[in-house]
């Protein structure tokens, strides 16, 4: 039986941040774009420490906002986009929840744009094509707005969003900078918390 057996029918989407709505969790719920008739799988998931492993080659890139391939060397490097899929999906995880300006105390009628965590770098995303894995692209984003607004481009243009965290912004230049490991935090507090310690060999912490 279909998981869609049993429920509402597909709501549609008008706005990027309602993409994100059903962030951390394990809701699975189909929507369309509204103006379109682009469904979308939005996803609720956490990510675990071996998921993050597993792409953090991706992570340390340098090369952000591109299509990334990998070479015959098991390097990755710019190439063409990736072939777009019939329906993409949106894998966001309780970074993106626990970024979300609703869960920290907005009035109704407050501009849903504004940004109540600053600190945070709100996502790392990895989007992918048809051929998966072997093709990627990293964004990474410094609003709550730009992230829904990525999300909401990523998709319409119909590409996955297969990873998604938050971090904290002063780490950004460490990706780039240095070849530290990655570790999942449960919260936003431990995120914060990440920020203090004086661990030459400290991780750097991801909230997925």
């Amino acid at each position: 039986m279909s998981f869609f057996a049993n429920k509402m029918a597909p709501s549609i989407v008008h706005h990027a941040t309602e993409l994100l709505s059903q962030a951390g969790g394990t809701t699975t719920s189909q929507v369309f774009l509204a103006g379109s008739n682009k469904a979308v799988l939005r996803i609720g998931r956490d990510f675990d420490q071996e998921e993050i492993d597993a792409i953090a080659n991706y992570l340390h890139t340098t090369h952000r906002d591109t299509w990334l391939q990998v070479n015959r060397h098991g390097h990755r490097v710019p190439g063409p986009a990736d072939d777009c899929v019939g329906m993409p999906s949106v894998s966001a995880s309780a970074g993106l929840r626990s970024s979300h300006p609703r869960k920290y105390g907005q009035q109704p009628g407050q501009d849903s744009q504004d940004d109540s965590r600053p600190e945070l770098a709100y996502a790392l995303i990895i989007i992918r094509g048809r051929t998966g894995a072997s093709y990627g692209k990293v964004r990474i984003l410094y609003s709550y707005a730009a992230v829904a607004a990525a999300v909401f481009e990523e998709v319409a243009n119909g590409y996955s969003i297969a990873f998604s965290a938050a971090l904290l912004k002063m780490e950004v230049a460490q990706l780039t900078g240095s070849r530290k490991s990655f570790a999942k935090v449960e919260d936003v507090h431990a995120l914060y918390a990440s920020a203090g310690s004086t661990d030459p060999n400290k991780r750097i912490a991801l909230l997925c």
